[in-house]
């Protein structure tokens, strides 16, 4: 549970409208919600996108990931989103890239061999026929 306090004479000085001992603590009956800017991790072929999920706030209950704010319920709370974006994420999606054009330039090798092998088999056979003539 993450804590929140501020000091307080009243509950409308509090944003969860409740203050308790001159501390603004949760105040579970009200219903507050949250927004946050959330982000999809870029992979090969889909580009990072960000949009706005509304919910519960930070350490209220939960039962499941689209109750909270940040879309991350660990039960029974919600957690701030694991995945920010960062400078590295553009260097995994090269990591990406570069495995497809190895794993593409290793199959066309492996093609190229198989036709070479078929084609010199081809014509070893096409020149043993002629031979038995």
């Amino acid at each position: 549970m993450l804590p929140f306090s501020t000091k307080c004479k009243s509950n409308e000085q509090c944003f969860s409208d409740k203050c308790v001992n001159n501390t603004c603590i949760r105040n579970l009956q009200a219903n507050i919600l949250r927004c946050d800017t959330l982000y999809t991790h870029p992979h090969l072929f889909i580009s990072q996108k960000s949009f706005i999920h509304c919910g519960r706030m930070l350490g209220d209950s939960c039962d499941k990931n689209d109750e909270c704010s940040s879309n991350y319920c660990e039960e029974p709370y919600c957690y701030e989103n694991p995945y920010q974006p960062s400078d590295t994420d553009t260097m995994n999606l090269n990591m990406e890239y570069l495995g497809l054009i190895g794993g593409i330039v290793i199959f066309a090798l492996i093609t190229a061999c198989f036709c070479c092998i078929k084609q010199g088999y081809t014509s070893l056979k096409n020149q043993t026929n002629k031979s038995k003539k």
